[in-house]
């Protein structure tokens, strides 16, 4: 199986809708501890997380409360989390959320429940195909920097998952270089597709490829042809 046909990067508002677009401000718990990494001494590594978080919703125009909120961490409502157990999905701990404030003024109190989940999953991503070895990673917290003068740059950089160290979780990280995003398998997104997870969307796991559209019975097959055409040597 082609890697970028394998995990997928998890995104909200698939299609541009103000309405349909909500983000979230988390904060998580006061036990949380942030110190400055022992390797690097980059702030904000966390050393414990207090995952009694509380949510605030974002979005001033959204209608609606969505299956998937938008953001790098993974907030979704009892229905999505009901999928995901019911399936037997894995790769994650599911923590339900206080829901404190919400943006818009079209959404009303009662809230209804969210879960945040802790993706425990990982996987390495290629490091030869990310910079060719060139930048500099942190040891302890994987945190990559750029070499100065150099070739590779912050931003956009060819990222490919190495399907012989992904642990078979359906939920991920990228282990070997830091990262806040999150990924799930095709396995995922045939359950929200079939389950019509409302806000549910994906990219490629490497940018620079079109955004595949869900609503099309055919998504992957179009997936596929841009990954042959973009990358021909996976």
């Amino acid at each position: 199986m082609n890697p970028l046909l394998t995990l997928f990067e998890i995104t909200g508002n698939p299609h541009g809708d103000p309405e349909h677009s909500i983000g979230s401000s988390i904060r998580f718990g006061p036990r949380t501890q942030e110190v400055l990494c022992p390797g690097c001494r980059r702030p904000g590594i966390k050393a414990k997380t207090d995952w009694n978080a509380v949510v605030s919703l974002i979005g001033e125009d959204a209608k609606y409360f969505p299956d998937v909120v938008g953001g790098f961490h993974h907030v979704v409502s009892h229905k999505a989390y009901t999928s995901l157990h019911n399936a037997g999905c894995n790769g994650f701990v599911a923590h339900p959320v206080d829901i404190d404030t919400v943006e818009s003024p079209l959404l009303h109190r009662p809230f209804p429940p969210y879960y945040l989940l802790e993706v425990t999953g990982r996987v390495d991503i290629d490091r030869q195909l990310f910079d060719e070895g060139e930048g500099t990673l942190c040891e302890v917290c994987h945190s990559w920097s750029p070499k100065k003068g150099g070739k590779h740059r912050y931003g956009d950089k060819v990222k490919v998952p190495l399907l012989n160290t992904w642990d078979g979780s359906d939920l991920v990280k990228v282990r070997n270089i830091g990262s806040a995003i999150g990924y799930c398998s095709l396995k995922v997104v045939n359950l929200a597709i079939r389950d019509q997870w409302t806000d549910f969307g994906i990219r490629a796991f490497t940018p620079r490829l079109p955004k595949p559209d869900l609503r099309k019975p055919d998504w992957l097959d179009d997936l596929a042809t841009a990954i042959a055409a973009k990358f021909p040597d996976l």
